[in-house]
C-alpha cells in the first residue's frame, strides 16, 4: 500500500470539540472541514495530524490565521489552544500520527472544565461550556474505539486462527527482534501456567520453538508473526498503532537489540543459538526497554515494565524459555 503522509491541520482545541462531540452522539464535528478530518483518521488512524495555534512568540512561523471552526476572539482562542498544548506537553506546529494525538489527549486530559471555558470563580469574563465538558469527558471514556474504526473481535479471530495455522506449518519463523525478550517476559510471568491469548501470537510461538528448539528464526524490520491478531494492527500497512509511538520503541529496540548481539535483519539463526547469544548479550530489559538509563524522558518513549529491569524476563531468562 502506498502511504500518503500528508498532514491535515488542527487546532488543539478542535480535538477537544471531537471527542465531545462524540460524546454527545453526534454525527457531524461542526464543519465540514472536521468531517472530512474525522473520516480521513477513521479510515487510517494514522493518519498526520499537524496542530496549529495563532501565537506572537517564534512559534509564529506555523501560525493558521483566522479559523471558522473555533469561533471565538483571538485572546480566548490562543489561550485555550495554548493551555491544551502545556496539559499535552506539546509545542504549535508539531505533527503525530493522529491516533498517537488522540490516545495522549485521552490519558493526559481526562476532563477539561478548565479549559472548554474558564470558570467563573477565574474571573469569568470569558465563556463557560459545562455541557461541552460533560460531553467531552463522556467521550473520554468511551476510549479511542469511538473516535477510530478499529478492527473488530471477528476481523481479529479470524487473523489469529489463519496466524496460528502459518506458525504451526512453518518450516521457519519470522520475529522482529525485541519480540524474542518480549516472549521472554510472556514466558516468565506464565510459568507453569503457559496458555494463548488473543492479542498476539506469543504464546504459539513458544511452543513452536519448544518443539523444535533449533528451528530457523529470521530476525525481520517491522511486524512479525507475533503481530496479526492485534487490536491495533493494520493489515494493509502491516504498521502497528498500538499506545503513544509504538512504532518509534519498537523501531528502536529492534534496532538495540540487533546493535547488542551483532547481527542485522535479515539474518537467520537456529532459535536454541538465538536465544543463548539473546540471554547472554542482553541479561535485563533495562539495556533496551529501560533505554540503558532507565529515564522515561515523554510518553512516547515509555519504558516498559521497570526501569531497573523486568522480573518478568529474568524468571524467563533463567528457565531458557523452557527451551536452554
Amino acid at each position: 500500500m502506498s502511504a500518503d503522509y500528508t498532514a491535515l491541520d488542527l487546532r488543539p482545541y478542535q480535538l477537544v470539540q471531537i471527542v465531545a462531540a462524540i460524546g454527545a452522539g453526534r454525527q457531524s464535528f461542526g464543519s465540514e472541514r472536521l468531517n472530512r478530518v474525522v473520516q480521513a483518521i477513521r479510515e487510517r488512524p494514522f493518519t498526520p495530524i499537524r496542530l496549529r495555534a495563532n501565537v506572537s512568540s517564534i512559534h509564529a512561523f506555523q501560525n493558521p490565521g483566522h479559523d471558522e471552526d473555533t469561533p471565538g476572539g483571538p485572546l480566548f482562542n490562543t489561550k485555550r489552544d495554548l493551555d491544551i498544548l502545556q496539559r499535552l506537553g506539546l509545542t504549535p506546529g508539531i505533527v503525530m500520527p493522529a491516533i498517537d494525538l488522540f490516545d495522549l489527549l485521552l490519558s493526559a486530559m481526562p476532563h477539561v472544565e478548565d479549559i472548554t471555558g474558564y470558570r467563573k470563580d477565574r474571573r469569568g469574563c470569558w465563556p463557560t461550556s459545562a455541557q461541552e465538558a460533560d460531553d467531552y469527558a463522556r467521550g473520554v471514556a468511551m476510549g479511542l474505539g469511538a473516535i477510530f474504526r478499529l478492527r473488530s473481535s471477528e476481523e481479529r479471530a479470524q487473523a489469529k486462527r489463519e496466524s496460528v495455522a502459518a506458525i504451526e506449518s512453518a518450516e521457519s519463523l519470522r520475529i522482529r527482534p525485541h519480540h524474542l525478550m518480549c516472549m521472554t517476559c510472556f514466558y516468565g510471568e506464565r510459568l507453569g501456567k503457559l496458555a494463548p491469548i488473543e492479542e498476539d501470537n506469543l504464546c504459539e510461538l513458544i511452543v513452536a520453538i519448544q518443539r523444535r528448539p533449533d528451528i530457523p528464526i529470521t530476525l525481520v524490520e517491522g511486524p512479525c508473526m507475533v503481530c496479526p491478531p492485534c487490536s491495533f494492527y493494520d493489515p494493509q500497512s502491516k504498521l502497528c498503532y498500538l499506545r503513544i509511538g509504538i512504532g518509534l520503541r519498537d523501531e528502536k529496540k529492534d534496532l538495540d537489540v540487533l546493535e547488542l548481539l551483532c547481527l542485522s535483519y535479515g539474518d537467520t539463526l537456529p532459535a536454541r543459538q538465538l536465544l543463548s547469544l539473546l540471554y547472554e548479550r542482553i541479561p535485563s530489559t533495562r539495556l533496551v526497554c529501560g533505554y540503558g538509563d532507565g529515564r522515561e524522558r515523554s510518553p512516547s518513549w515509555r519504558i516498559c515494565d521497570s526501569p531497573e529491569g523486568s522480573e518478568r524476563y529474568r524468571r524467563g531468562r533463567e528457565a531458557g524459555l523452557g527451551v536452554l
